[in-house]
């Protein structure tokens, strides 16, 4: 494993570790077992969309260079 790699696989690793863990977190306010406002509920879901976004948008790129 070179260089480049050890770094994308670190980027990875800090990329879906929050992910897992805000959808987890989005899992129990649309089950109502922790009840939020309206706002910190949507703001989580934007930032869910956009880590998953952020994460499409690697892997495409890992499969191109691969």
């Amino acid at each position: 494993m070179n260089k480049s790699e050890q770094g994308l696989n670190i980027i990875d690793f800090i990329l879906f570790t929050p992910l897992i863990i805000l959808f987890f977190i989005n899992i129990l306010i649309f089950t109502h077992l922790i009840h939020v406002s309206a706002f910190y509920s949507n703001l989580l879901s934007i930032i869910n969309s956009a880590l998953l976004m952020i994460g499409w948008i690697r892997m495409i790129y890992k499969d191109k260079t691969s």
